[in-house]
């Protein structure tokens, strides 16, 4: 099980590409410097990213489309 900042890096590599390049940048800073960062980053992601007060409620007609 990966946690913090070992989980995103994870991730990257399993996307690969530019993310997986990032990943092995981010794999030789060491954990104690990077997990700092993602939980600086964890705390304001809401107001970086934006985010919904609460979740979506679906209307009856999404509803009668979903399965049971």
């Amino acid at each position: 099980v990966y946690v913090y900042s070992d989980a995103v890096l994870q991730t990257a590599r399993y996307l690969g590409g530019g993310y997986g390049i990032c990943a092995a940048l981010g794999s030789v800073v060491p954990r104690f410097l990077r997990d700092p960062v993602y939980n600086a980053i964890a705390r304001v992601r809401k107001r970086i990213m934006g985010g919904a007060a609460s979740c979506h409620l679906p209307a009856p007609n999404e509803l009668a489309r979903m399965l049971p």
